[in-house]
Formats: C-alpha cells, sequence, structure tokens
C-alpha cells in the first residue's frame, strides 16, 4: 500500500504539536547525556576530517592555549576548530572570542594589520 506523504506531514505536525514538549526534553537528554556529547565530538572532529591523536597533537602543540589570545581553552563548546573556509584544512584551536574575531575580519590578515596599527596609534592618545 502506498503512503501519502501530504498526509504523514499532517498527521507529524498534529502528533508534533501535542508532544512538542516532551520530544524537546527528550533531545535535551540525548545532548546533555555522554553518548550525545560523544557522538557530537565525533561529528565535530568528521567535519575537519580530524583524528582525536590529531586533536591531541594540536592540542599539546599550542600547550592547551588559544592561539590568538593565548588564554587557557576548555575542552568543550568554548574551544573552536579553526580552519580555512576554503579548503577546511585546520590552523589551529581558538577561544570563542578569537574565533569571532577572525570571523568579523573575513580571515583578511590584512584588515588585522591596520587594525593593530590603528590600536598602536589610538594608545599613543590618551582616552578619557
Amino acid at each position: 500500500m502506498a503512503r501519502n506523504p501530504e498526509v504523514q506531514r499532517r498527521v507529524f505536525r498534529e502528533w508534533y504539536a501535542v508532544n512538542r514538549g516532551a520530544v524537546l526534553a527528550k533531545q535535551k537528554e540525548w545532548r546533555d547525556s555522554e553518548r550525545g556529547q560523544a557522538h557530537r565530538w565525533r561529528r565535530t572532529l568528521a567535519k575537519y576530517d580530524l583524528t582525536q591523536s590529531a586533536f591531541d597533537s594540536i592540542w599539546e602543540a599550542q600547550d592547551g592555549k588559544c592561539a590568538g589570545c593565548l588564554a587557557t581553552l576548555v575542552l568543550g563548546p568554548g574551544t573552536h576548530i579553526d580552519h580555512c573556509h576554503g579548503s577546511n584544512v585546520v590552523r589551529g584551536l581558538l577561544c570563542a572570542s578569537c574565533n569571532l574575531a577572525l570571523g568579523k575580519v573575513m580571515d583578511a590578515p590584512e584588515t588585522l594589520r591596520r587594525l593593530a596599527s590603528y590600536l598602536d596609534k589610538a594608545s599613543e592618545v590618551r582616552c578619557g
């Protein structure tokens, strides 16, 4: 017997409307479980074509510190795997702030150099 996709979608939407809270609670439970976190970590490594040992090597080479600001990194959502968006090649590990900063300047070294020069000149002028 052939199934009607439109009917299936309607039935699912109705079911989901009634069970939304339970579904979201179950999803959160999974995300927060050890298995869920391990699954997310494996997917993250796979996204950047990294093995756990390759990640560990980068971590050790950076002494567990952000490549930008040298802040101590904590494994988890605050540690970002920095990569080239064109080739997906991993460049290193960054804290959330440094990763955001690179994203804001669109990975342009010239922009970062100009900003650093701007800050050097601005520091000569007293603020306030």
